[in-house]
């Protein structure tokens, strides 16, 4: 059997409380970056709950954006229907008109 050596038992002793307090030093920077894992997994899951919500707004604003779209590209046509129509009624009546005057009524 060893004979107990305490100047032996002192470094190892030392050795020892070293390597614990690494040991300790390690496990709290790991919990902190635990925290910070959680932290960021809570943003995360707000951040995609609001891309979701977004999602549902959009997809229900952009029929009603396409229909104003539409409108407006039908604008200009029912423009030129007006302008069109506009230019018959005067042609029709300077027609008439040359008619009714050549047949002498003023």
């Amino acid at each position: 059997m060893e004979q107990y050596n305490p100047k032996l038992c002192d470094e190892k002793h030392k050795v020892i409380d070293k390597r614990f307090d690494t040991i300790e030093k390690r496990i709290e920077k790991q919990e902190v970056l635990t925290e910070q894992i959680h932290q960021l997994t809570l943003s995360l899951q707000s951040i995609a709950q609001e891309t979701k919500d977004l999602r549902k707004d959009f997809n229900a604003i952009i029929p009603a954006m396409q229909g104003q779209i539409k409108d407006l590209e039908a604008k200009p046509i029912r423009r030129y229907e007006k302008i069109t129509e506009t230019i018959i009624v005067i042609i029709i009546s300077v027609v008439l008109g040359f008619v009714l005057a050549s047949i002498g009524i003023k």
